[in-house]
C-alpha cells in the first residue's frame, strides 16, 4: 500500500512579517556599513592623491630653486662660493641673496601670499604653508611645507593673503577694487563697471592667474561702497579668480572658450578656469535665464559675520517659474545648503532643476589662488538629482 503525504492545514510558504522586517534590517545594516567603508576608502585615496601632488610640487620647486628655471631665472647653484646670504623676514619669511652670472639675484618666501619667487616675479612655488632657509656647513638648506589645492573642499580662506596679493604693485595679475563691482567676461578681457572707483566699461586684459579682489570702502556707508560683485556673464578664455567681501551675484551664463567636456572629442585640452569666492553668499539672480550654465569653482564661506550663512542659491526661488536646468560645471562649496527650487510629488514647482558636475581637472589644478585645503573637511560628491 502506497502512503501519500498529507498537507497539514497549518503548513505555509514564504516569510512572516517579523522575518521580513528582521531581514530588511540586516540588509540596511550591511548596506550602510558597505557605504561607510566606501566613503572612508574614497577619502583616504583623495587625501593620498593630494599629498602626492603637494610633494611633487614642492620637489619641483626645490629643483628649480637649486638648478634654475630657464635662462633668466638662475638657481642657487649659479652662485659663487662665499657670496650667499640669507635674511630672515618678520612673520616667518626669508630672502636668499646670491650672486651669479654677473648679476645679483634672490629667492624669497613671502608668508602672507604663500609664494616663493625671485626678483623678476617668477613663481617657484605657491600655496606654501611654511618654509625655512638657512646657511649651514658651507652650504644652504631650504625646507618647504606645501598644501595642495582642491576645489571640492572648504578651507580657512586666506582673505588677508589674497587681498595683499591683489594690492601688490609687483603682481601684474593682481587687481584690487572697492565698492560694488560689475564684471563681464569677454574672452581674454574683463569689462568692469564700478561707480565708487569711477570705472565705466573699463577693459582689463586677463593676465595668467588673474586675481580680482573686491573689498569694502573705508566708510562702507552705502551699498555702492561695499564689496559686492555682480557677474554679467560671458565666455572666459584664460584663468582667473574673484574674491568678494560681500555677496556675489550671477546674472546670466558663465562659460569657457573651450568646454572641458569636449576635450576628448575635439582634441583640444581646455585650460580655462574660473573661481568665485564670497565672504558671504553666492546667488543666482532672480532674473537669470532658463537652463542657466555656470562654469566655475564656487565658494560661499559666510566668513564676514555670524549673520551670514555662506549659501549658494537662487534669489526668489520659490516664486520663480520652472526654469529648466541649473548646470554647474566645476564645484560648489557652501557652509549652509541654499535652495534653488521647490517641488512636490508631481515634480518641480519653481526654480531650477540641479545639474551639477564636478570638473575633474580640479582634482589636480584648481583655479588660480583658490583657497587651500583644510584637512578636517570631508569630501562630498557632486551628483545631485532629483533632490532640490
Amino acid at each position: 500500500m502506497k502512503n501519500t503525504p498529507q498537507t497539514s492545514p497549518h503548513s505555509r510558504s514564504g516569510f512572516t512579517l517579523v522575518e521580513v522586517v528582521v531581514a530588511s534590517s540586516i540588509m540596511v545594516v550591511i548596506a550602510v556599513g558597505a557605504l561607510s567603508i566606501f566613503f572612508v576608502l574614497q577619502n583616504t585615496w583623495f587625501a593620498a592623491t593630494l599629498t602626492m601632488n603637494s610633494s611633487t610640487k614642492v620637489s619641483n620647486a626645490l629643483n628649480a630653486i637649486v638648478y634654475g628655471a630657464g635662462s633668466t631665472n638662475f638657481g642657487i647653484r649659479a652662485a659663487d662660493g662665499g657670496e650667499v646670504a640669507v635674511t630672515q623676514v618678520a612673520g616667518g619669511g626669508w630672502e636668499f641673496y646670491l650672486r651669479g652670472t654677473g648679476s645679483t639675484e634672490f629667492v624669497e618666501f613671502d608668508p602672507v601670499s604663500g609664494l616663493i619667487t625671485n626678483e623678476t616675479g617668477f613663481v617657484f612655488c605657491d600655496n606654501v604653508v611654511t618654509s625655512t632657509a638657512t646657511l649651514a656647513g658651507g652650504g644652504c638648506e631650504i625646507s618647504i611645507t606645501g598644501r595642495e589645492i582642491g576645489g571640492r573642499q572648504q578651507a580657512n580662506t586666506p582673505w588677508a593673503q589674497r587681498e595683499t596679493l591683489a594690492q601688490n604693485p609687483a603682481n601684474p595679475a593682481g587687481m584690487y577694487l572697492e565698492g560694488m563691482t560689475y564684471v563681464e567676461i569677454v574672452g581674454s578681457n574683463m569689462v568692469i563697471n564700478n561707480s565708487y572707483e569711477g570705472l565705466t566699461d573699463h577693459v582689463v586684459p586677463i593676465q595668467p592667474e588673474q586675481l580680482l579682489y573686491v573689498g569694502n570702502a573705508p566708510s562702507a556707508s552705502s551699498t555702492s561702497e561695499r564689496g559686492y560683485v555682480t557677474m554679467e556673464g560671458g565666455t572666459l578664455d584664460g584663468q582667473m579668480i574673484i574674491f568678494a567681501e560681500n555677496d556675489i551675484y550671477i546674472n546670466t551664463h558663465l562659460t569657457y572658450a573651450n568646454d572641458p567636456r569636449d576635450d576628448a572629442s575635439t582634441g583640444v585640452v581646455s585650460d580655462d578656469a574660473l573661481g568665485l569666492v564670497s565672504k558671504d553668499d553666492v546667488w543666482i539672480a532672480s532674473g537669470a535665464p532658463n537652463n542657466l550654465e555656470v562654469f566655475a569653482a564656487i565658494m560661499a564661506t559666510g566668513n564676514s559675520s555670524a549673520a551670514n550663512d555662506g549659501k549658494f542659491g537662487v534669489i526668489n526661488y520659490s516664486s520663480k517659474p520652472p526654469a529648466g536646468d541649473l548646470t554647474i560645471y566645476g564645484s560648489v562649496v557652501q557652509q549652509v545648503r541654499g535652495a534653488v527650487a521647490t517641488s512636490n510629488g508631481s515634480g518641480m514647482v519653481s526654480g531650477y532643476s540641479k545639474d551639477y558636475w564636478w570638473d575633474t581637472r580640479f582634482d589636480t589644478s584648481a583655479p588660480p589662488h583658490y583657497p587651500p585645503l583644510d584637512e578636517r573637511i570631508e569630501i562630498s560628491g557632486w551628483s545631485e538629482s532629483p533632490a532640490y
